[in-house]
């Protein structure tokens, strides 16, 4: 069982990824109108280390859940470590606290220029997720 930890286009893409490889899972997010299990059942599932979790980038660091995962050792990975599962191809990758959207769109735009295909995901409105759910990007480049 897997238990994704957001619900917004992450976390979304992350359960949609791992049903079509035959996982089960459910989302949980603080805003009770958007999850599909409860605060209650969410921590019984991580204490009877019956679930891995995937955590949203916009889920707080700081949750209590993920807290309680470290402390009963369930394994959390991110949906990017979740789409990029077995992936060898090359990726540019862009952090920081400003101007990563503005970036990214500098460097897409670049790379068609010079006549490569580039596959563009993460919080830029599309998730790395749903790209691995079609299969696009074993070569993003």
């Amino acid at each position: 069982m897997w238990l994704v930890l957001g619900d917004g286009i992450s976390g979304r893409s992350a359960k949609s990824l791992l049903t079509s490889r035959g996982q089960s899972c459910v989302i949980y997010d603080d805003n009770d109108s958007h999850t599909e299990t409860t605060l209650k059942e969410a921590r019984q599932l991580i204490k009877n280390q019956d679930c891995r979790i995937v955590v949203s980038p916009g889920f707080s660091p700081n949750h209590e859940l993920l807290s309680l995962a470290s402390e009963f050792k369930v394994k959390i990975e991110t949906e990017i470590e979740l789409a990029l599962a077995g992936f060898e191809g090359d990726l540019i990758i862009v952090t920081g606290t400003n101007g990563k959207s503005t970036t990214v769109v500098m460097i897409t735009h670049i790379l068609k220029e010079i006549g490569l295909n580039p596959t563009c995901a993460g919080n830029i409105g599309v998730s790395l997720s749903s790209f691995a759910e079609k299969g696009e990007i074993k070569s993003p480049l």
